[in-house]
């Protein structure tokens, strides 16, 4: 299984090719491949919102899910896209998935739920209400760049160090739902997080930096990272 994570591909800051060339050596593997959000810097899964790069990646994902399973969870930087583009994915989610083998797949950024603010901006910005506003008045795209200028703002808490407590305390919770391993994006690092009292949790690294992805081998437990070069 490959995980993929926090690409944040854009127009401008994050060039999308070599991003799709990431997807291409994906393409020639036989593995399952998981993406565990932030994959655009923005994306609003409503008409007029959408570019090339979206339909581009949404065409690779429908051509794929046939040769492989393809699993989508939406991060932070992503808008009711499983809403308008279920049918793209073999399964995906806006807030989390687990499957029949007990592992958990989650974008990550509500883990930590000591950052009261995010989590009140989070609810804020992923509702009917601001969906409708999009969707229906005529300047909704500035409310779509509104939204993208407030992510960009918010540094969470803890930001700088990573959350060892929160991780944990959140691995304890999902030890009663029968969960066997968590996989997660959003810290912008690569680690294997052991708890105590509940199950590992695997933590993807952020693709915008050096291109990396991570692969997990349900077989052996092993969990490892490679660029692009070495997949395949």
């Amino acid at each position: 299984m490959i995980l993929l994570a926090d690409s944040h591909v854009s127009s401008d800051a994050i060039p999308a090719t070599p991003f799709f060339d990431t997807l291409q050596a994906i393409a020639r593997t036989d593995e399952d491949v998981v993406f565990l959000g932030d994959i655009f810097e923005l994306w609003v899964g409503l008409p007029r919102y959408e570019t090339e790069v979206h339909q581009r990646f949404l065409a690779w994902c429908t051509e794929q899910k046939e040769e492989r399973e393809i699993g989508f969870v939406e991060g932070n930087h992503e808008f009711f896209v499983i809403d308008a583009h279920r049918d793209a994915f073999s399964w995906g989610t806006a807030e989390r998935w687990l499957d029949d083998g007990g592992v958990l797949f989650l974008h990550g950024d509500t883990i930590n739920r000591e950052d009261t603010g995010y989590t009140r901006l989070r609810r804020a910005l992923k509702n009917g209400c601001i969906k409708a506003l999009m969707h229906w008045i005529p300047f909704g795209p500035r409310i779509a760049q509104w939204v993208k200028g407030i992510l960009n703002k918010h540094k969470p808490a803890n930001a700088d160090r990573f959350p060892d407590a929160a991780v944990t305390a959140f691995a304890e919770e999902t030890s009663e739902e029968d969960v066997r391993v968590i996989f997660s994006g959003h810290f912008h690092t690569s680690r294997r997080h052991a708890s105590p009292h509940g199950p590992d949790v695997f933590i993807v690294p952020a693709w915008k930096f050096d291109h990396e992805v991570a692969r997990y081998d349900p077989d052996t437990g092993e969990f490892s990272v490679f660029k692009l070069g070495e997949l395949g």
